[in-house]
């Protein structure tokens, strides 16, 4: 089965029937003009192994990297909700970072598989109440007892198993671990997104340069990542259309029910705009996978974040 087609059929079927939200396509058209001449310029998204927050090859090898990975997009998610001290993504990476470089063994499975909550929230976080804490905790158990009971305790048998295929990947990650099981219903069907086991797949092949653990022979098949930053971008663009009511909600920075027929109209119409402009680029002549698209509209979007009009607000643990 595959399961990077499914999350692009299942969302143009909500799309389809979507009753707030709707892609302006002319505006989408002038957006991809606009790309194609920032790629003529020579613009270039920033690659994984350019953020200084990232952990690298380098500073560890292989295994390590394959390890931070795997622990940095199981805890990829809810970054939004406002408190005393803002924590972003990026400081999730550093503090991932941080904590590997100081104990190598931070990450291996059979340790995440008895993580204490004091152990992450004194020493991986430094004393800091991150959003989510608890559920980050728990999936990291969860993460580390999977991966030792049908994996023999190693990510890198993930790999191995998947023979080279995102797809294949894509199909292991979400089969054995609950927190990649990113999927809802709607109008009574399942509508798959897997948000964060994607982004993985994408983590991977950008930080290995698709080699050793990054070399994929399907790598095209991924889809973008829909979270809650590339259709705020596309919202600002004007590409994103909201009804009336959904508008209000965003604007009014009100919590939308996980779950909801707003969420997930947000979330497929983003996957959805993002296969449409690719194939606009491809039109133009540029050859782009919908990864490369999310990179480019998640970097504009994070740039100019506290500028922008704001984003929906869902508190959940798949994006």
């Amino acid at each position: 089965m595959n399961k990077c087609q499914l999350v692009r059929d299942t969302c143009q079927f909500v799309f389809q029937k979507s009753k707030h939200v709707k892609i302006n396509e002319e505006n989408l058209k002038k957006f991809a003009d606009s790309l194609d001449k920032q790629f003529r310029n020579g613009y270039k998204y920033t690659e994984f192994g350019d953020y200084e927050c990232h952990f690298s090859q380098s500073e560890g090898g292989d295994e390590a990297l394959l390890e931070y990975l795997f622990v940095l997009d199981s805890l990829n998610f809810c970054f939004w909700p406002e408190s005393a001290q803002k924590w972003e993504y990026d400081d999730l990476a550093l503090t991932l970072k941080n904590a590997i470089k100081k104990d190598r063994n931070v990450f291996k499975p059979e340790n995440l598989a008895k993580i204490s909550y004091d152990f992450v929230y004194k020493e991986i976080f430094q004393g800091i109440q991150f959003p989510l804490l608890n559920e980050r905790v728990r999936i990291l158990r969860e993460v580390g007892q999977i991966t030792v009971e049908h994996f023999e305790g190693s990510f890198a048998n993930i790999l191995k198993k998947s023979e080279k295929s995102a797809v294949k990947l894509l199909f292991l990650l979400t089969s054995f671990y609950n927190n990649f099981q990113d999927t809802a219903i709607y109008e009574g069907h399942q509508i798959c997104f897997y948000k964060r086991s994607q982004i993985f797949i994408g983590d991977l092949y950008s930080s290995f340069q698709g080699k050793s653990f990054g070399e994929f022979t399907d790598i095209d098949q991924v889809t973008m990542f829909p979270d809650y930053r590339v259709p705020q971008i596309l919202n600002q663009e004007k590409i994103l259309e909201y009804s009336e009511i959904l508008d209000k909600k965003i604007a009014e920075k009100e919590q939308l029910p996980h779950g909801s027929d707003f969420e997930i109209e947000i979330r497929a119409a983003t996957v959805e705009c993002v296969e449409q402009l690719k194939n606009l680029l491809f039109e133009r002549g540029h050859k782009i996978m919908a990864i490369e698209v999310d990179w480019i509209l998640w970097q504009k979007g994070e740039a100019i974040k506290d500028e922008i009009v704001p984003h929906h607000r869902v508190l959940s643990i798949f994006y």
